[in-house]
């Protein structure tokens, strides 16, 4: 039997060697698959009750991080899941014990009650209110008090009578900005237009929100008996300022540079203006404690593990800080 002809033998091995060849260098041009790498943080909106002696938040409980390898051009990445059957509105002691679910759904920026017998929330993006015994909601109670708009991030007046909120719809039946709500006869006011992140002082008839300005930024104004002034003007540096509050002279706020590093909280002293960032690992959210305590959530949008997306508290300086929850899931590589 003759030989296997050279010229055959040739030309497989040209073939198999540019299969391989195309095949590597083909492999930098795939398109990458977009496994939305973004994940939610497992806890939301923490809220310290005026007893001292628990946090409100929501929680959607992380089980499974599944890592896909990288391939070409293609970086590796996530998927997150989430246990959706046992999320909802949890309470938890300060000091991380008796963790339980209270509610099995979450609440949209919730505020306890001065007295801590209620808690507001936007339902619909209206603001509502629900009874609270100090161990179980009554959900079969829960009062809608404004009809109009979209309302969010809902504070108490020191007295318990009155709400003031976030309008953000600006039209010609409603207008956007900061508004109160008197409990009793649902009655409303504009307090100012194109504002928002109101906060009720806790121990003054007093309450504080941000105001837009094209020309010269965002500003802190005072609102006390029906008199409006500006009480301090946020640094050009910072931009997107969330979630404005008070403890005491000391004013807190997150907001994000233009430095890569995200959300953080800081604090300015309204007596002689000193100026301190509390956070350097991200801050999504936050409350203050009776005690000048503050629970946060050190998440920042771009990943989720054991300590991030995690309820933390700290001093009201930004030392001394404790993790009082842990996420616990299984890893799984593919």
């Amino acid at each position: 039997m003759d030989s296997f002809p050279k010229k055959w033998i040739f030309f497989i091995y040209s073939l198999l060697f540019t299969i391989v060849f195309c095949s590597c260098d083909n492999k930098n041009d795939i398109d990458c698959i977009d496994y939305s790498i973004i994940p939610k943080s497992p806890y939301d909106s923490p809220i310290w009750h005026p007893s001292d002696t628990l946090i409100g938040f929501n929680h959607d409980p992380l089980t499974k991080v599944i890592h896909y390898q990288g391939i070409g051009n293609c970086p590796g990445t996530k998927q997150y899941r989430y246990d959706t059957a046992r999320e909802g509105y949890w309470l938890i002691n300060p000091d991380g014990s008796n963790m339980r679910r209270a509610l099995s759904f979450m609440l949209i920026t919730p505020s306890w009650s001065p007295d801590g017998k209620w808690i507001a929330f936007s339902l619909n993006a209206q603001i509502a209110i629900m009874p609270f015994n100090g161990k179980e909601f009554d959900a079969t109670s829960v009062r809608i008090l404004t009809e109009s708009g979209e309302n969010f991030n809902p504070t108490w007046s020191h007295d318990g009578k009155r709400i003031v909120y976030s309008q953000r719809v600006c039209n010609t039946t409603v207008e956007c900005g900061v508004w109160i709500v008197d409990i009793e006869s649902c009655q409303t006011k504009l307090i100012e237009y194109n504002s928002h992140a109101p906060y009720w002082y806790s121990n003054s008839d007093s309450l504080i929100f941000l105001s837009r300005n094209t020309d010269t930024g965002e500003s802190v104004k005072l609102y006390c008996n029906d008199t409006l002034k500006t009480l301090y003007k946020i640094p050009s540096a910072f931009y997107d300022i969330q979630h404005l509050a008070a403890f005491k002279n000391l004013l807190s706020f997150m907001a994000t540079k233009n430095d890569g590093n995200g959300y953080q909280l800081y604090t300015v002293n309204l007596y002689t203006h000193d100026f301190k960032q509390l956070t350097t690992d991200y801050c999504y959210n936050y409350s203050w404690s009776p005690n000048g305590k503050i629970v946060y959530i050190n998440y920042g949008y771009y990943e989720v593990n054991e300590t991030l997306g995690a309820l933390w508290i700290m001093d009201k300086y930004g030392d001394n800080k404790c993790q009082i929850t842990k996420n616990v899931y299984e890893n799984i590589y593919n």
